[in-house]
């Protein structure tokens, strides 16, 4: 199980990431988003930092903003309802993704914040992701696959607009 989520979840991650590699040599649209590997910082700032800017309404990381993907559909479990919203942390100067966030929600109430690295990010902080994606009950699991699979489509749709 743990194989096929790891697989389903990344799968869209990777393809998304050839899509854009093997549309380089045609220009992208000017408001077109595209992706850089994440770093560590990136990464760091999301998974320990990014609650106090929620929590405390202060502004995103100088350099940065937060870009609304897909606010996830709720679904009821057996003693809890669960939904996972999808943001991108975005590079105000370059215009490129640098990290997906995704914000973990039971019962209304933000539980958890994990961040999706882009693809050709160091294999370190894909593992963290993988790990920490490992810890979530298989019901959580499938939310987490419903809102990252429309946060794809929707890529996908915006990135073939002409």
């Amino acid at each position: 199980m743990k194989q096929l989520f790891t697989a389903l979840v990344l799968l869209p991650v990777f393809s998304f990431a050839q899509n854009v590699q093997d549309s380089i040599m045609v220009p992208p649209p000017a408001n077109t988003v595209q992706i850089n590997p994440t770093t560590v910082a990136e990464y760091n700032y999301v998974t320990l930092g990014y609650i106090d800017v929620i929590n405390k309404g202060l502004d995103p990381k100088r350099g940065y903003y937060i870009s609304d993907m897909v606010n996830g559909q709720t679904f009821r479990g057996v003693m809890h309802t669960h939904r996972v919203d999808v943001q991108g942390l975005i590079d105000e100067k370059t215009k490129k993704l640098k990290a997906t966030i995704l914000l973990a929600y039971q019962d209304e109430n933000l539980y958890r914040i994990f961040c999706l690295p882009n693809a050709g990010s160091d294999i370190s902080l894909i593992n963290k992701y993988t790990e920490l994606i490992n810890t979530l009950t298989d019901f959580q699991k499938g939310v987490f696959i419903n809102s990252l699979s429309q946060a794809y489509a929707k890529a996908i749709y915006y990135a073939n607009i002409k």
